[in-house]
C-alpha cells in the first residue's frame, strides 16, 4: 500500500513507462509527475483526474489494479473529499429550484393579467366597446365592455353606420360587461405546454451551467 508521496512519485513513474511501453496516453499522468507531490487537496485532486483520464485510455486488468491502489492513496490521503458527487439527472441545485420559480410566476402574471384590445367606437361617437383578454402567449377568456355617452338612445339599431378602431380611452364612468366567452380548451393547453417548456428550459440551462462549473472544479 502506497503511504507517502515519495512512494506514489515513484510508482507513478514506473506506470508511466508501462503506459508508453504499451502505447497508452500517458500525458496526464506526466503533466502531475512534473509537479511536486504533497498531501494538498489541489494536488490530490490533480492526481486523482489524471488516474481517470488515464484509465478511459488504458483498460487492461493489470493496469486497473495500479489505478486502484493510487486511488486507495488517494481516499486515505484526502478522507473528506465527496468522490461520487455526481447528481442524478432529477436532483437540482437549490440556485435552478428558485430560478424555476421565478420562470413559473412570471408565466401565472402573465396568464392572469388583463389585457384590453380591440377598442372600437360607432361613427355617431354614442357608444365606445373594447374586449379585456386573459391568457398568454394565446388569448384564451375575451370579455366584452362598453361605454354608452348620455346622448345615447337606451335601444338603436347598432347595424346602421360603421365602427372604427380607435386608442384606449379613459373614462370616468365604469364599463358595462356585456359578453364573457372561453376561447378554446385548445388554446389553454397550448399556454399550459408553453409556460412548462418555459419552465424546463430555464431548469436545463441553469443545471447544464451549474455542472459544467462543478465538473471543472473537480
Amino acid at each position: 500500500m502506497l503511504r507517502s508521496p515519495e512512494a506514489v512519485y515513484n510508482y507513478c513513474a514506473s506506470l508511466i513507462q508501462t503506459l508508453k511501453a504499451r502505447g497508452y496516453d500517458a500525458s496526464a499522468l506526466e503533466r502531475v509527475q512534473s509537479t511536486a507531490y504533497t498531501t494538498s487537496s489541489e494536488w490530490l485532486g490533480e492526481l486523482r483526474q489524471a488516474v481517470l483520464d488515464t484509465r478511459s485510455v488504458a483498460s487492461d486488468r493489470d493496469l486497473s489494479a495500479k489505478f486502484d491502489e493510487i486511488m486507495q492513496y488517494v481516499h486515505i490521503a484526502w478522507p473528506n473529499m465527496v468522490f461520487n458527487s455526481k447528481r442524478r439527472w432529477f436532483q437540482f441545485h437549490l440556485l435552478t429550484a428558485v430560478l424555476m420559480m421565478l420562470a413559473a410566476g412570471v408565466c401565472v402574471y402573465q396568464n392572469a393579467k388583463v389585457r384590453p384590445t380591440m377598442f372600437l367606437r360607432h361613427d355617431d361617437g354614442t357608444l365606445t366597446t373594447y374586449d379585456e383578454v386573459r391568457g398568454w402567449p394565446f388569448p384564451f377568456l375575451r370579455k366584452g365592455y362598453f361605454y354608452m355617452s348620455e346622448e345615447a338612445e337606451s335601444l338603436r339599431d347598432l347595424t346602421a353606420g360603421e365602427w372604427h378602431f380607435i386608442e384606449p380611452l379613459d373614462y370616468p364612468i365604469e364599463p358595462v360587461p356585456w359578453s364573457e366567452k372561453l376561447q378554446s380548451h385548445c388554446i389553454i393547453a397550448i399556454d399550459v405546454l408553453c409556460s412548462g417548456g418555459i419552465i424546463v428550459s430555464v431548469a436545463f440551462v441553469s443545471e447544464y451551467l451549474l455542472r459544467r462549473r462543478e465538473g471543472r472544479k473537480q
